[in-house]
């Protein structure tokens, strides 16, 4: 059974329902009735009717006022846990759509998708990357002496100057792609460990 048609199973007992949402949620000095209930992932309650698991403001408006399910419930509040029925509305995919963008509440871009200085994760500024590059290909220093020098940890740095990460900074300092440093000791065969010479 779907979460709709379990809405509709229960169309005898609307009163039923009225004071079960009535008994699960909080009234807030905005008019807003937030459910006390579970919530999921993107804020909005949920319940049980028959034992599926539906959107709370689905039920509630449904209860209150009868729902057409072939349309979507709209919130006047920008509130996702809100069950009043006084702030439900019936409307289109396309109204909730125009409503969510008019309201600024359209989805941001993720920490992934955002580059650079904006993506909220990022440790180095633009400055820095250029002047880290122009440390290592133009002044010829280690990644020790840039990491002493700037603070840039080595791992970073070296990704930097390499062009895996960074690399959508322009640089006055042309860069390419450099290779991790072998290892001392290591004469390019790869032997399983336990006949590896010990030192």
């Amino acid at each position: 059974m779907t979460p709709d048609e379990a809405i509709l199973s229960a169309a005898g007992h609307y009163a039923a329902y009225q004071d079960h949402i009535r008994a699960n949620s909080i009234p807030a000095p905005t008019g807003c009735w937030l459910w006390n209930g579970a919530l999921n992932t993107n804020g909005y309650g949920v319940a049980r009717v028959c034992g599926v698991r539906v959107l709370a403001h689905r039920l509630s408006l449904a209860a209150f006022s009868g729902l057409n399910l072939d349309r979507q419930v709209l919130h006047a509040c920008d509130t996702p846990a809100c069950v009043s029925p006084d702030h439900l509305r019936e409307g289109t995919h396309a109204e909730n759509m125009k409503d969510m963008n008019e309201r600024g509440r359209a989805k941001r871009p993720s920490v992934r998708d955002q580059v650079g200085a904006m993506n909220a994760n990022s440790r180095l500024t633009e400055a820095q990357v250029c002047e880290v590059r122009r440390l290592k290909l133009v002044d010829g220093l280690t990644y020790s002496q840039i990491e002493a020098k700037t603070g840039v940890r080595r791992a970073n740095a070296w990704a930097v100057v390499s062009g895996k990460s960074w690399a959508h900074v322009p640089s006055d300092t042309p860069y390419q792609r450099e290779r991790r440093p072998i290892p001392r000791g290591f004469d390019g065969i790869v032997r399983p460990r336990d006949t590896q010479e010990k030192t």
